[in-house]
């Protein structure tokens, strides 16, 4: 990291000429369901970076997003990262990362 940069920022380019972008971050895979809803609702939808060995595939219980949530949630227009040092992608979906 170049000392000289620290601190310094630059306006990323959106998709479709998008005037503005929001970022929030939520921990972990839990309670995420009531903040999703809020923000379907408004027909928005970002990148959940989630934590791999943490997804079940057939839990489907309301406190955790897993598979069938993932799959929902990617036919809804998210993306799904995971939450590791490298962000690797979701199985062979979506990923906002180049």
């Amino acid at each position: 990291v170049d000392p000289n940069s620290v601190g310094n920022a630059t306006k990323a380019t959106l998709k479709e000429d998008k005037k503005w972008a929001w970022s929030i971050g939520f921990d972990d895979n839990t309670f995420l369901q009531p903040s999703l809803d809020l923000l379907n609702a408004k027909g928005w939808a970002g990148t959940l970076f989630m934590i791999s060995d943490k997804i079940d595939d057939t839990r489907e219980q309301d406190w955790i997003i897993d598979v069938p949530d993932l799959h929902n949630l990617l036919d809804q227009g998210w993306a799904v990262g995971n939450h590791t040092w490298a962000h690797e992608c979701f199985g062979q979906f979506h990923c906002s990362l180049p």
